[in-house]
């Protein structure tokens, strides 16, 4: 009986330990790292390319192959005599279509290859802008919250005032509205982070559990660029330019290819037959002669295929180079924005609330140039971290762009 009810026990100890494994778990706290690491196990778009690239690796196997021999066997009994042929034909193809096909479907792999560079750098964009909204949107229900605190109190204060007869009661209803712009701000900036969460959980392929938490800040570390440097190593390193000029180099191979389709295939036999009783062995040679077609259409429609790619290179570069421009004067004014704030709009705003406050405490102001003050600052710390949100994230699109992001 003791041993029944330290078994009990134990199992009830077990249960409890994993339940609370599990809970611990599901309020995991994941950094950018975490988050960056799961979108690489689990976008669905990383499965896709991951697909298209051993589809790309299997054409390559394909390419490399040799047309296979054909063995031909027929065999006839009759009453007074047995007859049987044996037929084995094995096509020889021109050399260089083989080395056009097998070149051209190494730069298809290396367009794919290009392609899945390009899908990470924008997956990994997408995942930092996500990251970096939550956190901000914390950051304004924080403020907000903070705000309504503060407002809470001050309205206390005020209705106070009222019954004492120092203040009207109009200064208590304009409190009372103040307090409920405050939380109708409150609570639109928790709807966006509602939105904002469930958009990082489903470029995770919605792996995040219920309730989880972010650790991190988007007041990261600021770099400097100039524009001309910018541009300038985005065109010669980035994916997109890279793959244009893979599929480019594949249109000139299959171009190539085509033209040398037009040399017939060979195809050598060999055989052996009995008819009437005779043995006799054979031997042939068969191929088309291109008369009346020398595959024209093909070609042409190669021909077509490089002038298109050469043409998406240039337009590539072109919106590359505008993509960069945009970014960096992006970057640029997200900075000026936030030295602005940093460099005295902030204790401006806080010094003109505090001596606000005062005043009114003291009878030397009203109550709406108090709270006109008290939403100014609000506005001050939210547009403040509005543009700290901005500048990390066209340093996020700049860092995209080059690759080192």
């Amino acid at each position: 009986m003791t041993r029944q009810i330290v078994v009990i026990l134990l199992t009830i100890l077990l249960v409890s330990a994993g339940m609370s494994t599990r809970a611990l778990a599901e309020q995991k706290v994941y950094t950018l790292e975490d988050v960056l690491d799961m979108a690489e196990r689990w976008n669905p778009s990383v499965a896709i390319i991951e697909a298209r690239l051993k589809a790309a690796k299997a054409r390559i196997v394909a390419a490399s192959a040799f047309p296979n021999p054909e063995v031909s066997l027929e065999s006839a009994d009759y009453p007074d005599d047995y007859r049987y042929s044996l037929t084995i034909e094995q096509p020889f193809e021109w050399y260089k279509k083989r080395a056009y096909r097998k070149a051209s479907s190494r730069e298809a792999l290396g367009v794919v290859e290009y392609e899945k560079e390009a899908l990470m750098r924008e997956l990994k964009w997408q995942i930092k802008r996500a990251f970096y909204r939550i956190l901000f949107v914390k950051e304004e229900v924080s403020l907000l919250r903070e705000s309504k605190t503060v407002m809470e109190e001050f309205l206390s204060t005020v209705r106070k005032r009222v019954n004492a007869g120092e203040d009207t009661l109009f200064s208590l209803l304009r409190a009372q509205v103040e307090t409920m712009r405050i939380e109708k701000e409150l609570k639109t900036s928790t709807q966006m982070l509602h939105i904002a969460r469930t958009v990082l959980n489903a470029l995770l392929g919605n792996r995040l559990p219920n309730g989880f938490e972010l650790k991190g800040d988007f007041h990261i570390k600021r770099k400097s660029y100039e524009k001309d440097e910018l541009v300038e190593k985005v065109l010669a390193t980035h994916p997109l330019i890279k793959r244009e000029e893979k599929r480019m180099k594949q249109a000139r191979l299959t171009l190539l290819k085509e033209k040398a389709a037009v040399v017939p295939d060979v195809r050598l036999g060999a055989g052996m037959e009995r008819e009437e009783g005779v043995d006799a062995t054979t031997l042939g040679v068969s191929l088309s002669v291109p008369i009346w077609y020398r595959n024209r259409g093909a070609i042409e429609e190669a021909q077509a295929e490089v002038v298109m790619s050469e043409a998406e290179l240039r337009k590539t570069r072109i919106e590359l180079t505008r993509e960069t421009a945009e970014s960096y004067r992006k970057y640029r004014m997200a900075l000026d924005r936030v030295e602005l704030f940093e460099k005295g709009l902030l204790k401006e705003a806080q010094e003109a609330l505090r001596i606000a406050e005062k005043s009114y405490r003291f009878g030397e102001t009203d109550l709406l140039n108090y709270l006109d003050t008290q939403r100014v600052q609000r506005e001050v710390l939210l547009e403040y971290n509005r543009a700290l949100f901005e500048l990390a994230l066209a340093m996020a699109e700049i860092e995209k762009l080059l690759g080192e992001i």
